[in-house]
């Protein structure tokens, strides 16, 4: 169910503690839990769908982080001004997708919660199934950039797949946004 919010063997290309993965991949075990029994009961508490918030807002600002690390790094590594200029317009737009990430810990599961306790469980899905495509979607575009860092060159065809993959995201931040706001409560 979030199994694009924690990959296995993830702790090997980061340079992390196996213990570090360990910790993340049971809260990523213990968050699916809890929405497995909001889909199942449809029924939740506000504090357990603004855990999922967190969570989710958390692990997609930390990659969208690592990517802005790269590109700062290869900006200031760049000597050519059209890659300056590239990267440059790359880093407004993960900057832009950063500070979207950072809106989604109070806009997501809690806001789907009604007053009794009820939670849509075809919205819930909807949601998860987003959540999923966008931290998918959110871990290529970290890992196309990063790739970028090892090849220590942007070509024009490297710079319109990064678009691509944001425009992606950026999509799918839309889409979200309307899910979640087309809640009566």
């Amino acid at each position: 169910m979030l199994g694009g919010f924690v990959m296995a063997g993830e702790q090997d290309k980061k340079g992390g503690s196996p213990e570090k993965f360990s910790e993340q991949l049971k809260g990523a075990q213990r968050l699916a839990s809890r929405l497995q029994r909001a889909v199942r009961l449809s029924q939740t508490t506000w504090r357990d769908m603004r855990e999922v918030d967190l969570y989710i807002s958390s692990h997609l600002i930390s990659r969208t982080a690592n990517a802005l690390d790269t590109v700062d790094t290869l900006l200031n590594r760049s000597r050519s001004s059209q890659t300056r200029e590239m990267l440059g317009q790359v880093y407004i737009d993960l900057m832009s997708l950063f500070g979207e990430f950072r809106s989604l810990e109070a806009q997501g599961y809690s806001s789907l919660i009604e007053p009794d306790g009820r939670i849509n469980p075809e919205k819930l899905d909807q949601l998860i199934d987003l959540d999923g495509d966008l931290a998918s979607n959110v871990v290529a575009l970290e890992n196309h950039v990063t790739g970028l860092n090892r090849n220590s060159r942007l070509s024009i065809s490297s710079y319109d797949q990064i678009h691509s993959i944001m425009g992606i995201v950026v999509e799918l931040l839309e889409e979200r946004r309307r899910l979640v706001e087309s809640n009566p409560s």
